[in-house]
């Protein structure tokens, strides 16, 4: 009996030639919203990386902008929405096919990728911006 192939790991988020690199400022703390999130998209050539920041409970978490349903489909399809859930502002909603994700964790807690995990961008807080890293 042969073995079973492995599927190729997919590449990290830091890998993608047009995401962010550790240190980079990705905006200024003051300029977050309080609720809600926000897309902030990098480029580097033809390439650009989009990412999404939340404010919650005092916390900030950042997501890479892409579906674990749809791979590559941004959770803010034609650039609408603040990507939360509009009548459960705990949960993290998918705009194309309605997956919800946890925000601290980035699980998806319903949909087709349940169990599945957003992919985390690690943050920190430099002189009053948050940088990745």
């Amino acid at each position: 009996m042969k073995p079973t192939p492995m599927k190729p790991s997919p590449l990290s988020w830091s890998d993608h030639p047009a995401s962010p690199s550790t240190g980079e400022v990705i905006c200024a703390v003051s300029g977050l919203k309080e609720q809600g999130g926000q897309e902030f998209t990098f480029h580097k050539g033809e390439e650009s990386f989009s990412l999404f920041v939340l404010k919650h409970q005092g916390h900030f978490f950042a997501y890479v902008n892409g579906c674990k349903h749809f791979v590559g489909t941004p959770l803010n399809p034609n650039k609408t929405g603040d990507f939360l859930h509009p009548n459960n502002p705990e949960l993290i909603r998918c705009g194309v096919h309605g997956a919800l994700f946890k925000i601290e964790s980035g699980e998806c807690v319903l949909g087709d990728c349940e169990g599945e995990f957003l992919d985390p961008i690690p943050l920190s807080i430099v002189a009053g911006n948050l940088v990745v890293g």
